[in-house]
């Protein structure tokens, strides 16, 4: 008997870390990435130290459908400066009706987004193109727009995702 439950005991010692590899392995990232995967409630908070409104913070809560889509994020703006053609584009502000959009996603977690933004009748076109990074739990992931095309922006942030996702794809 005494032989019987010390090789219970061993069996058992031996099995609790294998099941616990099996559950809590990291998936690899091809399992654990793709646009899909990102649906869900985010909030995002930005930084500029330069722009058309000079140095400027704002918050942008949006939802992202299947395809890493949405097209009513709520951009949240606090700036310093007024817009000299349009004094209303620059200062304490909200956009709604915003698209945020995944525009690629990589195994690895790198990718691109675009947030567009209201540009008050100024006649240029606003948006932003940014650089992402997901991590690999897809609970965050990190802003950079660092664009050619988007010169004079500097703007940096992170998003997190408000609800946990699905460990499991």
């Amino acid at each position: 008997m005494k032989l019987h439950v010390s090789t219970l005991r061993l069996q058992t010692l031996l099995l609790v870390p294998v099941f616990a590899l099996l559950v809590c392995a990291p998936r690899t990232q091809a399992q654990s990435l793709g646009v899909a995967t990102l649906a869900g409630p985010w909030q995002a908070t930005l930084l500029w130290s330069g722009s058309g409104c000079g140095a400027q913070s704002a918050v942008v809560n949006f939802t992202l459908d299947a395809t890493g889509t949405t097209n009513s994020a709520t951009v949240t703006y606090h700036s310093q400066l007024s817009y000299p053609v349009t004094p209303t584009a620059c200062g304490d502000r909200t956009e709604t009706d915003q698209t945020f959009q995944i525009t690629s996603l990589n195994p690895n977690g790198s990718g691109t987004a675009f947030l567009s933004c209201n540009d008050f009748g100024v006649g240029v076109p606003c948006g932003f193109i940014l650089t992402i990074q997901v991590d690999l739990l897809r609970l965050s992931f990190n802003i950079a727009d660092i664009a050619p095309a988007n010169p004079g922006n500097f703007v940096v942030g992170t998003a997190i995702r408000q609800t946990p996702p699905l460990l499991i794809p």
